[in-house]
């Protein structure tokens, strides 16, 4: 909602789980139970929003480019690889960053624990040396080939029709 092409003109906040709400009536207007959540940069971000927020409508959840995760671009170039050198226990002093990256002070925005486990855990697993090139890696075309196929492989054709209506 609220961006380029025939989407509904109303914008909807990050600040809070409208965009996970959105997602579920999506699945209700479907009439999908649940579903196999796949998000590309902010969209992985409102995809995890839903597993969080609805986790019984949520089969399964895929990143890819998870960076749109931090709610301030701003904290991508500064904030991002100190909390990688902090290791991924936000219990530990990490915490205090993860805070001021999920919510900064004055902002008016809540720290979500579980938004920032869920943060250390894409972390954990997704290759961000990979994607920036270095230690050797060489993403190319053939990898985006692969992930173009694996995500073919959950799109049917009757929700999409649906949406088309």
């Amino acid at each position: 909602p609220g961006h380029p092409g025939r989407s509904e003109g109303r914008v909807l906040s990050l600040l809070d789980d409208s965009y996970a709400r959105w997602l579920v009536s999506a699945l209700d207007a479907l009439n999908l139970e649940s579903a196999h959540l796949i998000g590309v940069c902010l969209g992985g971000w409102i995809a995890m929003r839903t597993a969080i927020h609805a986790p019984q409508r949520v089969r399964s959840l895929t990143m890819l480019s998870p960076v749109g995760l931090a709610r301030f671009k701003v904290f991508l170039r500064s904030g991002v690889p100190v909390i990688l050198n902090l290791g991924r226990d936000v219990e530990k002093p990490g915490e205090r960053l993860l805070r001021m990256a999920f919510a900064p002070p004055r902002s008016g925005l809540e720290f979500d624990r579980d938004v920032a486990r869920a943060l250390m855990l894409v972390l954990k697993h997704y290759d961000i040396s990979a994607l920036a090139g270095f230690d050797g890696a060489r993403p190319g075309l053939r990898d985006l080939a692969t992930s173009v196929k694996t995500l073919n492989r959950f799109i049917q054709p009757e929700p999409v029709e649906t949406l088309r209506q």
